[in-house]
């Protein structure tokens, strides 16, 4: 009820034509109130949370750059527009393929990759946060080198490989003392609203959903399970617990995508902007008619049919990008 109240009693606001910050008509609130009420509704959808301070937001959408002389309220407003069509990635995506020495590709299962993560908890496994996980800090510590681990992954098929590699992977971002923390595949996010805004020092706080079933877009302990039991039969380490389980982490795959957030909250301004692409006459419709949980299920209709040629992402940050296709994964495109 307090998250539903506090959601639902913000100062709802979108970006005009002139890149000004205004309030939503009496009828667009309305409509996204009934869409905050589906949203809340866990059957349809796990609702989450992403923090990040201002100055980094900026940085990462090239906001900052190209608008340095510009108010906050004008970068603010811009940088909306921008989350908004090209979404928050994930830090791999700072990186062209060839400029770390760490196998990042997110659809990637090669030989490298796997020695990779092996080495990655060889040298940091002693000083990790994994107070109880002793006898799966003990294989990293007591293994000479990455022999044993590969050999028992290269024979597998790609599914096994996916699901394992996602396994070692978040447990590298999540415990966050890793080089490969630098080059991660996945967004952190969180269920609880207040550990986004401690994350983003108060400043914004990205507001979106996962979709069910949530483990195919995201990776969190619980979705771990099936994926821990199969190792534990190949002989290969397996871990019981999360490093920080206060923070109620869910890890996205590849990035926050647009289609799947609702909007960002101004912590200092108080004002919550939402998603423009919601806005639109098809998707306020689509609310009216009460077809909410198909914007839920598929995503905000956006047009991204010129993504490679837009502004925003020719000013970003970014030198790759991934694309999603349900039930088959997701591929990795160099800019």
């Amino acid at each position: 009820m307090k998250l539903k109240q506090s959601l639902k009693n913000q100062k709802f606001v979108k970006t005009n034509e002139n890149n000004q910050i205004v309030n939503l008509s009496r009828e667009e609130k309305e409509y996204i109130n009934i869409l905050i009420e589906k949203l809340l509704d866990e059957d349809n959808c796990q609702l989450i949370f992403r923090g990040e301070n201002m100055k980094s937001a900026f940085e990462h959408s090239g906001i900052e750059k190209c608008y340095s002389n510009q108010s906050g309220e004008f970068k603010f407003s811009r940088h909306g527009e921008s989350i908004f069509y090209i979404g928050s990635k994930a830090k791999s995506y700072l990186f062209k393929t060839d400029e770390v020495d760490f196998p990042i590709e997110l659809d990637g299962t090669k030989d490298d990759l796997f020695k990779g993560i092996y080495e990655e908890f060889k040298q940091n496994i002693q000083h990790c946060k994994l107070e109880n996980e002793t006898k799966f800090k003990g294989y990293f510590i007591t293994n000479r080198d990455s022999s044993h681990f590969c050999e028992i992954i290269k024979p597998l098929d790609e599914k096994d490989k996916i699901a394992i590699k996602y396994y070692y992977l978040w447990l590298l971002h999540a415990i966050g003392e890793t080089k490969y923390k630098c080059y991660s595949n996945f967004v952190s996010t969180t269920k609880n609203f207040n550990i986004a805004k401690k994350f983003g020092k108060e400043e914004i706080v990205y507001v979106g959903w996962v979709p069910r079933p949530i483990k195919e877009r995201s990776v969190y302990l619980g979705s771990l399970i099936q994926a821990r039991q199969r190792l534990e039969g190949l002989g290969l380490p397996v871990y019981m617990d999360e490093p920080y389980p206060t923070e109620d982490e869910i890890s996205l795959i590849g990035g926050f995508y647009p289609h799947y957030i609702l909007g960002i909250y101004n912590i200092p301004k108080k004002e919550f902007l939402i998603n423009d692409h919601l806005l639109d006459k098809k998707m306020l419709d689509m609310i009216y008619e009460g077809r909410s949980e198909m914007i839920i299920e598929h995503g905000i209709g956006i047009d991204q049919s010129n993504f490679e040629k837009s502004k925003f992402l020719e000013i970003s940050a970014y030198k790759r990008y991934n694309i999603h296709i349900k039930g088959k994964g997701y591929f990795d495109k160099e800019l």
